[in-house]
């Protein structure tokens, strides 16, 4: 893939800022007199090389048989399935204790 002018102009920009924010942290007093502002400068050099985001990775699920999904279709069948269960399952109560718990004026 060929690399484009504009590309190289953003990393050479990055560079010079990352650069620029390195040269202001590295004084020895930057650190002492503001803490929380070098940390702040160094977490921001951090985000220049790793990007605003992180890249997401895709969860496959483990269906009833332990087999894992390998496509999306997969994976929303078995995640329908168990949202299914998870919201129509029965569940038994016993009257006499909901009788005998104390109600609340609304």
């Amino acid at each position: 893939m060929p690399v484009t002018t504009t590309s190289m102009i953003q990393k050479k920009s990055k560079k010079k800022m990352i650069e620029l924010l390195c040269q202001k942290i590295c004084q020895r007093d930057f650190f002492k007199e503001t803490p929380k502002d070098s940390w702040n400068v160094i977490f921001k050099i951090m985000e220049g090389c790793q990007g605003h985001y992180k890249k997401m990775n895709q969860m496959n699920f483990k269906n009833e048989n332990g087999m894992i999904a390998m496509h999306d279709k997969s994976n929303v069948t078995i995640l329908q399935n168990h949202y299914h269960e998870v919201f129509n399952q029965r569940v038994d109560v016993e009257e006499t204790i909901l009788e005998q718990m104390e109600q609340r004026m609304i």
